[in-house]
């Protein structure tokens, strides 16, 4: 594979001026009504179940799927090119919509399918359509519904009160929304996340270097305290940079967010677990 050329860091020739012209074509005409029900991203970072010591970061792009669902594709960046890393499926999806900001927005343009998708920022675009469900995945589901999992499926399975609290957890904040605004705006998107367990697969292991997506879907684990994560400053503080925000400014105004009860029972976050590092 080493022989082969490298475009956009994966393996084969940059995309030809034919294959630009039908895909310009393509968009022009064709129905891209799954992916226009994209209305959130979410960054963060995920360990490796079968290796912790392995950290890569995470951009989620989600839609609702109903009032307890979320679909999530994951990108390795937020600018082109992109790799899709994984596709997830998240429970209880944000309810924060166009009415939390609508007074510090002003109304654009309506742009194209193609152009909405690639220049996604956190914004609800809410429609009456039928979203197919992605596969592989990633889940987060209630409380409720965790307990209705058996014990091996559990496991599975990890919780966010460490992303939330801890301000690795984030929603990119566009240019145009004031700071107070977009401030309360993902509070309330962490009270809803925070409750919540989480299951994902990455398809595509960019942090070692692969120019495709090789193997089978690795499971992937969140964190339950800093100390699982020695490198937390450096990458959160490097990715912050990137991103023109501070997870200590986001650890300090989300210290009103309460914890809820009963998070740590069952077999969620099992790779920590099972080591003694929960």
């Amino acid at each position: 594979m080493d022989a082969l050329p490298v475009t956009n860091k994966a393996a084969g020739e940059p995309e030809s001026l034919r294959n630009k012209a039908l895909e310009t074509g393509a968009a022009a005409v064709q129905n891209f009504a799954p992916v226009e029900r994209i209305c959130a991203h979410l960054n963060a970072f995920h360990a490796y179940a079968d290796d912790l010591s392995r950290k890569v970061e995470a951009n989620h792009y989600c839609a609702h799927l109903n009032d307890e669902v979320r679909q999530c594709i994951l990108y390795d960046s937020p600018t082109l090119p992109a790799r899709i890393i994984g596709i997830g499926k998240d429970q209880t999806f944000f309810n924060f919509t166009k009415s939390h900001i609508s007074k510090t927005k002003k109304k654009k343009p309506r742009r194209s399918t193609k152009t909405k998708f690639r220049s996604l920022k956190a914004h609800s675009h809410h429609t009456t359509l039928t979203t197919p469900s992605p596969l592989p995945t990633e889940y987060m589901i209630t409380p409720r519904l965790f307990s209705t999992l058996t014990p091996s499926e559990q496991k599975l399975w990890h919780s966010h009160v460490f992303e939330v609290k801890s301000g690795m957890l984030i929603m990119p904040q566009p240019a145009a929304i004031p700071d107070a605004a977009w401030e309360l705006a993902e509070n309330r998107e962490m009270e809803e996340v925070i409750q919540l367990y989480g299951k994902v697969y990455h398809l595509w292991q960019t942090d070692r270097g692969d120019k495709l997506p090789l193997g089978e879907p690795k499971l992937m684990m969140s964190f339950t305290k800093k100390e699982q994560f020695p490198e937390f400053e450096e990458m959160v503080g490097e990715r912050d940079k990137r991103f023109g925000t501070s997870w200590e400014r986001k650890k300090e105004v989300r210290k009103g967010i309460k914890v809820p009860e009963n998070v740590s029972e069952g077999n969620s976050d099992w790779s920590w677990k099972e080591k003694g590092l929960a």
